[in-house]
């Protein structure tokens, strides 16, 4: 519990990570990729360019340099180009396609067609992404709010159950993390075009209502969400460390749209909600009278964290299959990215829920992990951040993102230092909004 490690640490590791990222941008106006970012896995994915977007976005609020704007623009240009554009077709119009090189029997890691099926993870991370960018100043005219608006729209169109957000195009299973996705693209996105007079529907709030009360539904009683609905094995039930990347990516997307119902909480809601998310009506998932209801939730999640961390040294790292037998296996939860999910959620639920501890302190000793055991510095062709615990791990694409571990960073900046805020000046009732002033 000792504050050896903080927001100045964290600095340098956006620093450092953005850096490299800017260093693998391409340039070259006259090649279709420019603006993208060459990754480790040989391609020029645009939830990558999306993220380095906001990335750039931040770092020219910070430095005033006019270059890192140059980029963020060039970079959420590129983003655009693997968005699908079908008009009258509501399974992929406005939906964004995912490079991936292999792994999955798939190889598209250019922009060349056929093109693969739409991604609703990528989609949903992309309009997360699109959204961090405006909010860091990032300019927005009138083909930005429209691709926004299209990418949020894409979301909406395609929930084939109530409350139920697709994977991909063609999905038929129930995926938890995906329907999290969802519902948070759909208050961020609507937060995001609110600001910038894009006209945000108002229908896009009572679908995330829907998906909040089926997503809540499926969360076990320890606290985890499974990677599919009631389901049970490996990637489902109790508290095995297999959940860790789908319980950190749903939770992580989640709790960004904090500001709006239903995902707002409203500490006076507490003594009216109740026990079960059965027990509202569709219409009450709008209002933030779901808050006590959702704050409860989140705690049981912070916990379930704690059941899957482990003390390594003088820092707290996640469980992780250690199995000499795995070989090179993919090994979801020994990804790296899986702790900045986490202490990003982590420092959101500290936030939302206003049980500062121990959650912060964990979120900081995850990421002092990070920089201590999985940072590198010698390699200048691989991130400063290092992909796998396990080396001999495959690559797997949207895992390694080291412009996304480089975003999360930066929104668990702004988190400390609004918990900083709030522990020098406590409003009276509920928290501060993001930039300081009582809601």
């Amino acid at each position: 519990m000792a504050d050896a490690f903080g927001t100045d640490d964290l600095q340098a590791m956006f620093d450092e990570i953005v850096d490299w990222v800017a260093g693998r941008q391409l340039l070259d106006e006259g090649d279709p990729h420019f603006g993208g970012i060459w990754s480790e896995e040989d391609k020029y994915d645009a939830r990558d360019a999306a993220a380095a977007a906001a990335c750039f976005s931040r770092k020219h609020k910070r430095t005033g340099h006019a270059i890192w704007l140059d980029r963020a623009l060039a970079a959420r240009a590129y983003a655009y180009k693997s968005q699908m554009h079908e008009t009258g077709n509501a399974a992929r119009d406005g939906g964004f396609v995912h490079m991936v090189n292999g792994i999955w029997g798939t190889h598209f890691s250019r922009l060349e067609p056929p093109y693969p099926g739409i991604d609703g993870v990528d989609t949903c991370v992309i309009v997360h992404q699109l959204c961090l960018a405006a909010e860091h100043g990032l300019p927005m005219d009138a083909e930005d709010i429209s691709r926004l608006r299209q990418a949020i729209q894409w979301v909406a169109n395609n929930e084939p159950l109530p409350g139920v957000f697709l994977h991909h195009e063609g999905a038929t299973h129930d995926c938890q993390n995906a329907n999290a996705l969802g519902i948070g693209a759909l208050v961020r996105g609507y937060e995001a075009l609110q600001a910038h007079a894009g006209g945000p529907r108002a229908d896009w709030l009572r679908a995330a209502g829907r998906g909040l009360k089926h997503y809540m539904s499926g969360q076990e009683a320890i606290g985890v969400w499974p990677y599919i609905f009631a389901s049970v094995g490996r990637r489902g039930q109790a508290f095995h460390f297999d959940n860790v990347p789908d319980h950190g990516i749903g939770l992580f997307h989640l709790t960004r749209g904090w500001r709006l119902p239903p995902l707002r909480i409203d500490p006076e809601a507490e003594v009216i909600c109740p026990s079960r998310p059965d027990q509202l009506s569709d219409d009450d998932w709008t209002s933030a009278r779901t808050g006590g209801l959702l704050s409860r939730a989140l705690k049981r999640a912070a916990r379930w964290y704690l059941c899957v961390s482990r003390v390594d040294g003088d820092t707290i790292d996640l469980e992780y299959d250690t199995n000499p037998e795995l070989g090179n296996d993919i090994c979801f939860s020994g990804f790296t990215w899986c702790r900045f999910t986490a202490a990003a959620t982590l420092l959101r639920i500290a936030v939302m829920t206003g049980e500062v501890e121990p959650w912060r302190h964990l979120a900081l000793r995850l990421m002092e992990h990070v920089r201590a055991s999985r940072w590198q510095t010698e390699d200048a062709s691989r991130a400063p951040v290092v992909a796998h615990a396990r080396p001999e791990a495959k690559l797997a694409t949207w895992c390694q993102a080291a412009e996304w571990d480089a975003s999360m960073i930066g929104e668990m900046i702004d988190d400390l230092e609004l918990l900083d805020r709030q522990s020098r000046a406590p409003q009276p009732g509920g928290l501060l909004s993001s930039d300081g002033a009582p809601w």
